[in-house]
């Protein structure tokens, strides 16, 4: 799962609000540069009222209050250094196939196979 984090800056305190827009009632406030996380993420897709095309909000949890914060609200940035957090990637586990044959070159000028080619075929791996 994803996980987000960001900085507050508003010396005032930033709201966390029941849902994604200015109109839903404040659950609490954040004081300026707490860093508060969170797994969903909302961007708005289109123009609005008190709202612009663009602006994303973070559902975060803070001191037991979980609502939505404003990242950029109406174009303007209301917190700062959003990042994605948590666990890395997993990688698939790198599977190796040994060739059944290679072809080898010498390339010593001093040997008398100079020039010649050879291919080896592997009958079995030894492990």
């Amino acid at each position: 799962m994803t996980t987000y984090e960001m900085k507050t800056v508003e010396p005032k305190g930033t709201r966390i609000r029941q849902d994604h827009n200015t109109f839903a009632a404040i659950l609490t406030t954040v004081n300026a540069n707490v860093t508060v996380t969170g797994a969903e993420k909302w961007t708005a897709p289109a123009d609005g009222v008190e709202v612009k095309a663009g602006d994303v909000w973070l559902k975060v949890s803070y001191n037991g209050v979980t609502g939505w914060m404003a990242y950029i609200h109406k174009g303007q940035p209301v917190c700062r250094d959003l990042v994605e957090v948590g666990a890395p990637p997993v990688e698939p586990p790198v599977t190796v196939e040994f060739p059944q044959s290679c072809i080898w070159t010498d390339n010593d000028p001093k040997s008398p196979n100079y020039g010649k080619r050879a291919e080896y075929v592997f009958s079995k791996v030894v492990e």
